[in-house]
Order: C-alpha cells, then sequence, then structure tokens
C-alpha cells in the first residue's frame, strides 16, 4: 500500500525513467501514467526493495542533471555580465572620447573667436581716423548724386544713394566704436 502511493505520487516522465530500466516492460513511451504504474507493480512483485533504489537512483541522476544545469545556467549568466560589462566600458570609452573631441573641438572655437576679435579691434581704432575721410567722400558723392538726378539717370543715382547710405552706416559704427 505505501509503494502505491509512492509510485502515484511520481510523475509520468519518473515512471517511464524508471520503466525503461526495466528489461521485462516493452512500450513504455506509449503508455499512461496508469499503465505504468500497473506495469513497474508487476515487475516489483519481486523486487520491492530493488525498485525502491532504483526509484532513489532516479531521482539522484535527475538531482546531478539538475544541479548541472544550474552550473551552466550561471555559467552563461556570468558570461553575459561580463560582456554587459565589457560593452559598457565601450560605450563609457567611446562617451568620454566624444567628450574630449567636443571639448578639443569647443576649445578650437574659442580659439578662432579670440583670433578674429583681436584684429577687429584694431581695425576700429585705427580707423578713427577715416570718419573725417568717409564724410569727405560721402559729399562727393552726393554732388555725382545731384549731376545724375539732372542727367536724369536714376540707375546711377540709386547707386549712389546705396553707396551713401553704406558710408552713413560705417561712420556710425566708427563713432560707437570711439566713445
Amino acid at each position: 500500500m505505501a509503494e502505491e502511493k509512492s509510485l502515484e505520487k511520481l510523475t509520468v516522465k519518473e515512471l517511464k525513467e524508471m520503466a525503461l530500466g526495466m528489461e521485462e516492460i516493452q512500450g513504455v513511451s506509449a503508455m499512461k501514467k496508469d499503465e505504468l504504474v500497473a506495469a513497474i507493480k508487476e515487475v516489483q512483485g519481486a523486487k520491492e526493495v530493488q525498485g525502491a533504489k532504483e526509484v532513489e537512483e532516479v531521482k539522484e541522476v535527475e538531482e546531478v542533471k539538475k544541479a548541472e544545469e544550474v552550473k551552466e545556467v550561471e555559467e552563461v549568466k556570468e558570461v553575459e555580465e561580463v560582456k554587459e560589462v565589457k560593452e559598457v566600458k565601450e560605450v563609457k570609452e567611446v562617451k568620454e572620447v566624444k567628450e574630449v573631441k567636443e571639448v578639443k573641438e569647443v576649445k578650437e572655437v574659442k580659439e578662432v573667436k579670440e583670433v578674429k576679435e583681436v584684429p577687429l579691434k584694431k581695425a576700429k581704432v585705427a580707423s578713427v581716423e577715416g570718419v573725417a575721410g568717409l564724410k569727405a567722400k560721402m559729399k562727393e558723392l552726393r554732388e555725382k548724386k545731384e549731376e545724375l538726378k539732372e542727367k536724369k539717370d536714376k540707375v546711377g543715382a540709386l547707386r549712389l544713394k546705396r553707396k551713401i547710405s553704406r558710408l552713413k552706416k560705417r561712420t556710425r559704427k566708427l563713432a560707437g566704436s570711439a566713445s
């Protein structure tokens, strides 16, 4: 009675493994759980002690297999973690390289701006004397513009008007930078 319960508690897979170990049972793979239990009981009628040992051995074998699978899974996880760590390091290195490049570019841009700013300041200071020259040029262009208007050359007069306007802007800039 105690053996019946122990066989009934086993899974079909365990029963099939047990039945495959017994030479007297044939067609194990096609049998259902009830058939497997009955077939095993028949064979165990004379081998009760031996059957219990086989069940224990099967369980031990399964435990060893499970332990090996767990070790393999752990090894795979460790390998994946190492790969992830390497990838993270590579990503960090790439980011650091990009940051270094950006810093270099920013420094270069700042240097370029500094280089551009210095000549402009010197040019403004040097051309303060040119305000009087620009005003004289504007006076000449106004006179030429009046002559062209008298000749009814609207296109030429318009061109001179634009030149005078540009010269006015330059004088204002120079006057603003001098103060």
